[in-house]
């Protein structure tokens, strides 16, 4: 799709239509390919989803000729910039490129090295670590080195102090998870399937957690969650740890899973798969079991 010329689909659902133009990459990507572009962009972006009128763009862009402006703009309209009632606003993709542009997503490069992340890992005991390469933020054990890793903007890293980046980042890997389990791809918005792909390896030391893949069917991404992060986002299993005064939004889930009295997995059928989650604290159970798509049922709470 990235490659091929404008194109038209029409597909029936139901009673009502969906129609699709899809313009190619090169296409779009040679419409932002200018200074004054990316300008307009800007000033319709501060703030985003206000109204201008043609006379107001055209004195906030830094531009003397107002038919060249205006070329500019018209290139623009209909894929980064629409307009109403006679007056310009970003398109749902012009304030992602705006969002990406102030995040840093293209043009900044970061770089954080190694540090205590405040935690320890729940497979060994080690401490996690914390670092930023590559716009991705590892936290990992320096003991036994699993981790995991998740796209972080480099625009956000200034606003923060180094010491409460672990802290940051895992606020907005909630934001990642959820996404995905929501089943929308964290990276395309595409239509996300889940499939469990290993239950609990009971005989490694110690067992080793079960493993769902979540593929998004747009662009083929694959985001790896255990069966626990899946059971720690449901509103009831949120609602138990929230109750006995944890907090999942603010460091590692392991962490959490840690200081509860009991945390355990278990492979509960094998055909189909499916694995059983249960949390323990104060004399509560909350159980749920992760079936063969993923998705988390017969969730169940215990006073």
């Amino acid at each position: 799709m990235g490659n091929n010329d404008s194109a038209s689909e029409s597909t029936e659902k139901g009673r009502g239509s969906l129609d699709i133009e899809i313009q190619s990459s090169a296409a779009v990507f040679e419409t932002l390919g200018n200074e004054t572009r990316i300008e307009i962009l800007e000033v319709l972006g501060d703030p985003p989803g206000e109204k201008m009128s043609f006379a107001e763009l055209y004195e906030a862009v830094a531009m003397d000729d107002s038919g060249n402006f205006n070329y500019h703009l018209n290139k623009l309209l209909g894929t980064f910039v629409r307009k109403e009632d006679g007056q310009y606003l970003l398109s749902h993709a012009g304030e992602q490129v705006f969002g990406s542009v102030q995040a840093g997503t293209y043009q900044a490069r970061a770089t954080v090295e190694p540090t205590a992340a405040g935690g320890t890992c729940q497979l060994c005991e080690g401490e996690l670590i914390f670092e930023y390469t590559q716009e991705l933020v590892r936290v990992y054990c320096d003991e036994c080195g699993e981790g995991r890793s998740f796209p972080f903007p480099p625009g956000c890293l200034p606003d923060y102090d180094i010491a409460e980046l672990p802290a940051v980042s895992a606020r907005w890997y909630r934001t990642h998870v959820k996404r995905v389990l929501d089943r929308f791809c964290p990276l395309c918005a595409g239509e996300m399937t889940g499939q469990l792909i290993h239950g609990v390896n009971e005989d490694s030391d110690p067992p080793e957690p079960s493993l769902a893949r979540f593929t998004c069917t747009t662009c083929g991404k694959q985001v790896h969650l255990t069966g626990a992060t899946i059971a720690t986002f449901h509103p009831v299993f949120e609602g138990f740890l929230f109750e006995h005064g944890f907090d999942t939004r603010g460091g590692p889930h392991s962490e959490v899973w840690a200081a509860l009295d009991s945390t355990t997995e278990a492979t509960h059928t094998r055909d189909p798969l499916s694995v059983e989650v249960t949390f323990t604290h104060d004399g509560e159970t909350v159980t749920g079991f992760v079936g063969a798509d993923a998705s988390l049922t017969n969730v169940e709470r215990q006073y």
